[in-house]
């Protein structure tokens, strides 16, 4: 088997992948799998960036606040969503 494969990115064809309605929904489900997993307090942003939809969990009470610094909260909330990486 060669290995002098070349692969070229089509840049226009990701751009249009990674910032369309497919990738917003992925986001959008992951996100509220966090916000399920991670308990009251925290709620989920989605917004269109500069290239690509971003996604934010974040607190937004004061016991969530805490449970995130004292006991990493999204951390756990993100291990046990078992999300594809």
């Amino acid at each position: 088997m060669s290995r002098r494969n070349k692969f070229e990115l089509n840049r226009a064809g990701l751009r249009e992948l990674m910032s369309g309605a497919e990738m917003r929904s992925l986001l959008l489900e992951a996100g509220s799998t966090v916000v399920r997993n991670a308990g009251e307090g925290f709620a989920l942003r989605i917004w269109d960036g500069p290239l690509v939809p971003v996604c934010y969990v974040d607190p937004i009470d004061d016991a969530a606040w805490e449970a995130t610094l004292k006991d990493n909260a999204l951390v756990k909330a993100l291990g046990a969503s078992s999300l594809p990486m």
